[in-house]
């Protein structure tokens, strides 16, 4: 079976679920979740697991992110707009919609390559929410998301944008209650 058939025949088996999704943007094999325990400050595994689904809707909202569960019918179905954030820890891919859940989240990724592809769609979709006329401008329908840059045009996150991405990746200093300069940061010992 080539991709466009395996495609297809994904895309009939989610418009059973949900006859709105009239495409699939992209979509990872297998995938795992997890969510923050608040009160414990740790990690617990959800029993969802299986393909995930970036999908492209008729009715609002118009993306949505979809994990059909191998392990029962709980499916996570996640809204993606405005108030989705997310940041890549490989190899995990973290996030929270904010759409009156505020839940974080984690999804492990079997294939690296397919978090990466994943989390680029997440955010042109998310950007492009954000920005109506831009992304109007950029495609031919507001909608349409371009295909993810490659390494050779897509510039590496900047410093502020890693930290954007990575909220209390860095310890705060105590004493300034600042994040660490870059020659603060190396002039630390490594964690033995």
């Amino acid at each position: 079976m080539n991709e466009n058939d395996k495609k297809q025949a994904n895309l009939r088996v989610l418009q059973r679920l949900d006859a709105s999704v009239q495409d699939i943007v992209c979509s990872a094999t297998h995938v795992v979740l997890y969510e923050f325990n608040q009160k414990k400050q740790h990690w617990e595994k959800r029993n969802v697991e299986g393909s995930l689904f970036i999908t492209q809707r008729i009715d609002e909202p118009i993306f949505r992110l979809l994990v059909l569960n191998r392990n029962s019918t709980d499916n996570l179905e996640v809204s993606i707009g405005i108030h989705f954030q997310m940041q890549v820890r490989e190899p995990y891919l973290i996030f929270r919609s904010q759409n009156g859940d505020a839940t974080i989240r984690g999804l492990w990724f079997h294939d690296n390559n397919e978090r990466r592809t994943v989390s680029t769609y997440l955010e042109q979709i998310v950007e492009d929410a954000k920005n109506p006329a831009a992304a109007a401008i950029s495609s031919p329908t507001p909608t349409t998301v371009a295909s993810p840059p490659t390494a050779t045009t897509s510039p590496a996150l900047n410093q502020q944008q890693q930290q954007q991405y990575n909220p209390g990746a860095f310890k705060r200093d105590a004493t300034t209650a600042t994040t660490p300069s870059l020659a603060q940061m190396e002039a630390m010992p490594l964690p033995q």
